[in-house]
């Protein structure tokens, strides 16, 4: 009997305890996001031929650009040199299909929002933008940098 109050009673109120408890280490969301990010790629699902388009890079576009996310939550983008965009950047919760929950990225320029899925890897950013609702898609990746070229 003793066991079975324990088992029923006591275990689960145990474990909404600790859920409900707040992390005192846990860091906002958006701070991995901080930082300088130089782009190494883009790639997309478009078809062309039956083949997918080819990767582009700083290379073979002759792009330099480098993504600056700032903690007062604006950001900027800078092409061969030359600042090209500025804006503010939120995170956006959402649930997943299969349960959960999740964040986008949402940049803001000029009253216009612009929403990506982004993910985090060490010290690469992934933000992939739906083109359609056919599943067609662009992903850029950023490499972390220590600082903005001069």
């Amino acid at each position: 009997m003793i066991r079975s109050f324990v088992l029923l009673v006591l275990l689960p109120a145990f474990f909404v305890h600790l859920s409900c408890r707040k992390s005192v280490s846990a860091k906002p969301v958006s701070y991995s996001l901080i930082g300088n990010w130089r782009w190494v790629r883009q790639t997309d699902s478009i078809r062309d031929n039956g083949e997918l388009y080819d990767t582009l890079t700083p290379l073979s576009t002759g792009l330099d650009k480098w993504l600056a996310m700032n903690e007062d939550s604006t950001w900027s983008l800078t092409q061969n040199g030359l600042l090209a965009q500025i804006g503010v950047f939120t995170l956006v919760k959402v649930s997943n299909p299969g349960g959960g929950t999740g964040y986008l990225l949402n940049f803001q320029r000029n009253r216009t929002d612009s929403t990506v899925v982004y993910g985090l890897s060490s010290d690469t950013l992934y933000t992939t933008t739906n083109i359609d609702d056919n599943g067609k898609y662009i992903k850029d990746i950023y490499a972390r940098t220590p600082s903005m070229p001069d």
